[in-house]
């Protein structure tokens, strides 16, 4: 090992978050995962929500760890709960899918809705939020309004989902209209 992963493992060993986080990606990157879950985690224990989002990632893809949906839940809720955006749409995802949890949309919209409007309004939530109302709340008017939003923000990928969902409207009005 060199001098400066010695150096950053002392100050680890000592409780500095920073270098454990810096260990754990580290290791992550050279592919020892065992390793990278051992400083994410005493990252993660110490309230970095970046390494407890780190963490239930892992837990919910499987590298380091046996995949854990229950495990992964705990990590991100942790994380969403200190105001970390990336959590918040993951854990939004596992209760959408109902992974490590109940099916529960309610608290799928909940925390959606917390990353859409985090610092301001993140446009990639924003179209997140808007896909989870076109797909499982079936509410039209509330996807459109949250991709349009999304687009206002200039995630262009909202213009394609805008358009698609104004093409599946008229597409159902039609199929609905009475043959004169």
């Amino acid at each position: 090992k060199n001098e400066a992963v010695r150096w950053f493992e002392k100050a680890a060993q000592e409780g500095h978050v920073k270098a454990q986080s810096a260990l754990a990606e580290l290791s992550f990157h050279e592919g020892d995962h065992e390793g990278a879950v051992k400083w994410f985690r005493m990252a993660a224990e110490s309230g970095d929500p970046v390494s407890q989002a780190t963490l239930g990632g892992m837990y919910k893809r499987g590298p380091g760890v046996p995949q854990d949906y229950q495990q992964a839940v705990k990590w991100y809720r942790m994380a969403a709960e200190q105001g970390y955006v990336p959590a918040q749409r993951e854990l939004a995802i596992m209760y959408e899918q109902g992974l490590g949890v109940m099916m529960d949309y309610r608290e799928a919209e909940k925390w959606y809705r917390q990353a859409a409007d985090a610092n301001g309004g993140m446009p990639a939530m924003q179209l997140d939020l808007g896909k989870f109302y076109e797909r499982c709340r079936q509410d039209y008017q509330q996807a459109a309004q949250w991709y349009q939003k999304a687009l206002d923000g200039k995630d262009e990928r909202a213009r394609d989902a805008l358009r698609k969902l104004m093409d599946r409207q008229k597409q159902e009005a039609s199929q609905s209209q009475p043959d004169n």
